[in-house]
């Protein structure tokens, strides 16, 4: 533990400029996830929300989204028949499977509310 001190500590001295960003941006997103948490879902809110949903939506369905996912499944063939890489034919498979659930995966987080948290056992 005392070791990791000192690296994160010498870690500091050296990057100053990083660690200053780094903290300022911890801030500025902790304070503005305050209003995001505090938020309701109105009208206004929804309206908006479903412009984002639909052009996502569009492109994970329409042409973009086949092609990402026909060339996430020619990279699971090579990673795993033609030049055999594991972590290339997991990182290829996971992408093939978020980009087919993509609407699923959006509409999920975009309906998901605080009622989820106060069912979790704290």
């Amino acid at each position: 533990m005392e070791k990791t001190m000192q690296n994160l500590a010498t870690w500091i001295s050296e990057n100053k400029t990083s660690f200053f960003m780094l903290v300022t941006l911890s801030v500025i997103a902790i304070v503005f996830s305050q209003d995001v948490i505090a938020a309701t879902a109105t009208s206004g809110v929804d309206s908006n929300m479903e412009s984002i949903w639909t052009e996502i939506s569009t492109m994970a369905t329409g042409n973009v989204g086949k092609t990402l996912m026909m060339m996430t499944l020619i990279a699971v063939v090579v990673f795993s028949v033609v030049s055999p890489n594991l972590m290339g034919f997991v990182a290829s498979a996971v992408s093939l499977v978020v980009l087919s659930n993509a609407s699923e995966f959006i509409e999920d987080t975009l309906d998901a509310s605080t009622s989820i948290l106060q069912m979790l056992p704290l």
